[in-house]
């Protein structure tokens, strides 16, 4: 059997034995090389995610670039290399029918009905799940061991893969069953998104309905920027009437998509064959050379054949490739990430230097504790410091005007009530200084609020929004009342009565 017309212009030769697939000497391939630079790049931009926390940028995760980093350069750069081929297409086209005929067996249910694969479902080489983490190759996944045809049809949230060992496949060839891409159901969507991401060769299965669907050439858009290889399927042709067709359908996907085929086969709408595992599959030449149809070949190919014979190196050099040129795009990669943090920190200091510029609150005149709490206190100092005769008389003194005041202090308090605690007094004016301070704070942050800086604006709304003014005033009142203004007029008389005491010595 001759390897397809395509591979044998680029100078294939025809194996003795296509099952053998085998992987290049790793020393041969630059994959060592690349695998270091690459996992240095992985480690430094999430360490940069964490170090811009601060900044509220968007997640790594989800970004199309970072996927492609996290689900297809970090696994498969990792120990020998190997390629994935995913059969994906859209609702209803023969998807699990290709994938049967390219494991030589029926691995996976078919239906006439629509949606029938709703997890990805994975035949792996004997022995591959002792040399790789099939969980770092697909990542995102809950791995399944697959015990039968059915198992993926089951409907649930939890994004699931099912595998299998398959002795007949070539020691470094995966082969995956999709969803379908064009599914109403979004988690379709980002199953077959992360197959993307980590395969290496695209099955694409079209058939008349579904070439020109929007959400099928969303899909390979995406596949074209990353450099997938294609090896198409017109599937569900009407032979040989469609001959004339087919041509036209696939023109319009390429120029919709941007995907130029590696190679194109077209295989008749046949639902016995399709179950039976006997399906046809013609090679078609791509662009249509001159004269088609005339003289097109009616002999079958083997597509594991195929496959098999696909140049192991190119392909895998290729995808690695296209994504590394879709992680270093300036519109789309690190580049426009980097930017993306620049561009936020240039916000935030811009967020700074408005609030850098306004005065939240000033107070210009702080209460100030009455003079005769000063007064009582430099005395009650004084008098702990006295000493000999001076002392003694002082005492005397003291006493004999405590006494003599006594009848004029109980007139005044039958005159006027019990005098004010000078240090409630003072207390209470410092509360009510503090609430209005916190007033104006709350009035010029709301005043930025309205000016709008896109840093400061969301988070003054939630600051203002919430319940920050009674969680403030709060603590304010609790801090307050732990102070002592005796306590804090003691320590500021004695130290200033020493160290006036120790230089007039």
């Amino acid at each position: 059997m001759n390897p397809p017309r395509r591979w044998k212009e680029q100078g294939v030769p025809p194996r003795q034995s296509p099952d053998r697939l085998q992987p290049p000497d790793a020393a041969s391939v630059p994959f060592s090389e690349c695998a270091a630079l690459v996992n240095r790049l992985y480690a430094v931009v999430r360490d940069l995610e964490t170090q811009c926390r601060v900044l509220q940028t968007a997640p790594l995760a989800g970004r199309e670039w970072y996927e492609l980093l996290d689900r297809k350069l970090i696994p498969q750069l990792s120990g020998e290399p190997f390629i994935v081929a995913a059969v994906v297409g859209g609702t209803n086209i023969g998807k699990s029918v290709v994938f049967n005929h390219l494991a030589g067996t029926r691995a996976s249910a078919t239906s006439p009905l629509a949606s029938g694969t709703k997890h990805p479902t994975c035949l792996v080489p004997a022995g591959f799940s002792e040399r790789h983490d099939l969980a770092e190759i697909f990542k995102g996944f809950e791995l399944i061991p697959w015990s039968e045809a059915a198992a993926a049809l089951g409907e649930t949230e939890t994004h699931q893969l099912f595998w299998k060992p398959a002795p007949e496949l070539p020691s470094s060839l995966l082969i995956l069953d999709t969803p379908d891409i064009d599914s109403d159901a979004p988690v379709n969507w980002l199953r077959a998104d992360r197959v993307r991401h980590c395969a290496d060769v695209l099955v694409a299965v079209l058939t008349q309905q579904k070439y020109n669907d929007a959400a099928v050439k969303q899909f390979f858009r995406k596949a074209a920027a990353e450099d997938k290889a294609i090896v198409l399927v017109f599937n569900q042709c009407l032979l040989p009437e469609d001959e004339q067709y087919w041509p036209r359908w696939l023109e319009t996907f390429s120029r919709e998509t941007g995907i130029t085929p590696d190679v194109v086969y077209v295989a008749p709408n046949d639902r016995r064959a399709a179950e039976e595992n006997r399906l046809p599959f013609y090679e078609r030449s791509w662009p249509i050379p001159e004269g088609f149809p005339a003289g097109v070949s009616q002999t079958p190919r083997r597509l594991r054949d195929d496959l098999a014979e696909m140049k192991f190196t190119e392909i895998k050099l290729r995808t690695l490739r296209g994504s590394l040129r879709h992680i270093t795009s300036e519109e789309l990669g690190v580049p426009a990430y980097l930017n993306e943090v620049k561009a936020r920190t240039a916000g935030f200091q811009d967020a700074a230097s408005l609030l850098s510029m306004q005065h939240l609150a000033k107070v210009d005149n702080w209460p100030s504790p009455s003079n005769g709490l000063l007064v009582a206190e430099i005395k009650r100092w004084w008098r702990l410091h006295r000493e000999g005769m001076t002392k003694k008389i002082h005492d005397t003194y003291a006493t004999l005007g405590e006494f003599v005041a006594v009848p004029f202090r109980w007139a005044t308090k039958r005159l006027k009530g019990d005098p004010p605690d000078p240090n409630a007094v003072y207390s209470q004016q410092e509360r009510d200084l503090m609430l209005r301070m916190i007033d104006t704070v709350y009035e010029e942050l709301t005043r930025q609020c309205q000016l709008g800086n896109e840093i400061l604006r969301p988070r003054l709304e939630e600051l203002l929004a919430g319940r920050s003014r009674s969680s403030v005033l709060n603590k304010l009142t609790e801090e307050h009342a732990k102070f002592s203004v005796e306590n804090e007029l003691r320590e500021v008389v004695e130290t200033q009565m020493e160290a006036f005491r120790t230089r007039h010595r």
